[in-house]
């Protein structure tokens, strides 16, 4: 089988009417053999700078205490 990343650009006429807006423009990993095509999207992974309102917003909510107890959880194990 052969495969290879691939940019989907305007128009992916083969693919349902339905489907192509949505995936103009996607990277797209392409598997090849002699009887199928299959194409699956290659989802990106966030950079940590995007990250970092979600992370920012999530990081109110720990206190001291939970660093504290985590710090001790991960010692008592390793002992």
């Amino acid at each position: 089988m052969t495969t290879q990343t691939i940019k989907l650009t305007k128009p992916v006429d083969f693919l349902p009417k339905n489907l192509q807006d949505s995936w103009q423009g996607v990277d797209a990993l392409m598997s090849v053999d002699e009887d199928r095509i299959i194409i699956n999207r290659v989802r990106s992974t966030p950079t940590l700078s995007e990250l970092k309102p979600a992370l920012k917003e999530i990081g109110k909510d720990i206190t001291q205490k939970d660093i504290d107890d985590a710090v001790r959880e991960v010692r008592s194990e390793q002992k």
